[in-house]
């Protein structure tokens, strides 16, 4: 076993595309983000499988994340009457990409997705979580609004989040950019997964192990 993960040797900077027409105010997508907005994990260098395509975009009103997980990594998934085994979806973002901090700082925002109800009435939601050992929290208030849709079909399904500037202290994407990045999903049969870190390191308090998203038009 390795003393350091080959991934924690390396930072990723994602370029992210500029998509005008998020959220959708109707149909069945709330994003629908093309190719060209795939983010790739490299999960592999750490001898890990991906499971999961993890697209984003931006533009003026907020942030955009899409994931979509495919049921062909879990055949015994596409005949089950409840395929629905997505447990989590944490995203952090620090509008400010300052990597030299190890201590979040008011621009560090951490938000969770997760189903909240009883197993038969069920509600997707966001919430804004502390980060731990932070100087200061962003007080932004409660994201509850934000935009978010869970679909699925017997070939998988699709996780969409439209994170409003209004919850994202600092975000002036014509001066600042670059935006600090990390995101960790959880699905009970595929396991967990995360750009290059693995969950040995305090990835939930330590902004300085996050990637940078470039915002590019």
């Amino acid at each position: 076993m390795l003393a350091v993960p080959p991934g924690f040797l390396f930072r990723l900077t994602y370029r992210c595309r500029y998509v005008a027409g998020v959220p959708r105010p109707t149909g069945k997508s709330l994003l629908d983000l093309g190719p060209e907005c795939r983010l790739e994990d490299f999960s592999a260098v750490n001898g890990q499988a991906s499971f999961a395509d993890i697209r984003m975009a931006w533009n003026e009103k907020g942030l955009a994340f899409q994931a979509d997980v495919s049921f062909q990594e879990s055949p015994s998934r596409q005949s089950s009457g409840n395929r629905r085994t997505f447990d989590q979806l944490r995203l952090w973002i620090d509008t400010r990409d300052a990597r030299q901090n190890h201590r979040a700082t008011r621009y560090c925002h951490a938000f969770q997705m997760l189903f909240i109800g009883s197993e038969n009435d069920e509600e997707l939601t966001v919430k804004l979580r502390r980060i731990p050992k932070a100087a200061e929290h962003p007080d932004v208030g409660d994201p509850a609004m934000s935009p978010l849709h869970f679909s699925q079909s017997q070939k998988g399904y699709r996780v969409e989040l439209f994170l409003p500037k209004l919850y994202l202290r600092g975000y002036e994407p014509e001066i600042n950019p670059r935006l600090g990045l990390f995101y960790l999903l959880s699905d009970k049969d595929l396991g967990t997964q995360m750009p290059l870190l693995t969950s040995e390191f305090p990835l939930d308090e330590d902004p300085s192990l996050w990637h940078t998203l470039e915002l590019v038009r």
